[in-house]
């Protein structure tokens, strides 16, 4: 299995600031829906954001996408579970995602969106990727 772990970084993105502490972008080895299915290796992602507005109403919560791939990008999304606030940040994550060149296919990925009771100033959030089939991101509440 390949990955690639990037250093801690801040970023400001619609007020919402997220500092991204591991980022892990797994080969094609990762276990999917079917044991045999491979999934497609992630070489390009932006940044993905605990929304504000979530955070405010304290909405945590799972969202499940099935994404569909022409081969190179993401080419369709379809909702299967997840609170509506929640839903919107992943799918606009999840369109920013490229990957190696292979044959266009279809995965499930999960998302988990949980506020934390850390207090400190300084913890902005953190992101653990093991994409393209989980992504956890906390945020203090």
């Amino acid at each position: 299995m390949r990955s690639l772990n990037l250093l801690c970084s801040s970023s400001r993105i619609r007020g919402f600031a997220l500092t991204a502490c591991v980022v892990c972008f797994t080969a094609a080895t990762c276990a999917a829906k079917k044991p045999q299915e491979l999934l497609p290796t992630v070489i390009s992602v932006g940044t993905p954001i605990y929304p504000l507005i979530a955070r405010q109403a304290r909405v945590e919560g799972t969202v499940k996408l099935r994404l569909s791939t022409d081969g190179n990008q993401v080419s369709g999304i379809e909702v299967e579970s997840g609170p509506a606030m929640l839903v919107v940040a992943a799918q606009e994550f999840v369109r920013t995602w490229k990957f190696e060149q292979h044959n266009p296919t279809s995965f499930d990925t999960t998302f988990r969106y949980t506020l934390s009771n850390v207090n400190c100033i300084d913890d902005k959030g953190t992101a653990t990727l093991n994409l393209p089939a989980e992504m956890d991101l906390s945020a203090p509440a």
